[in-house]
């Protein structure tokens, strides 16, 4: 009998620490060009491992 997956909530954090992320605030502007490629980076892997399923 198949079974039928309606939601699927999936929850990640980026970054080595995330305790530290939890209690710096939020920051008003853009990230560093360094910051938002390590991000893209990190995106594009989880990507690829999901394609590769």
């Amino acid at each position: 009998m198949p079974l039928e997956v309606r939601e699927l909530n999936i929850k990640i954090t980026v970054g080595d620490d995330p305790a530290d992320t939890a209690s710096e605030p939020a920051a008003g502007g853009n990230g560093s060009p360094d910051q938002v490629r390590q991000i893209v980076e990190k995106v594009l892997e989880v990507l690829d491992k999901r394609k590769d399923r």
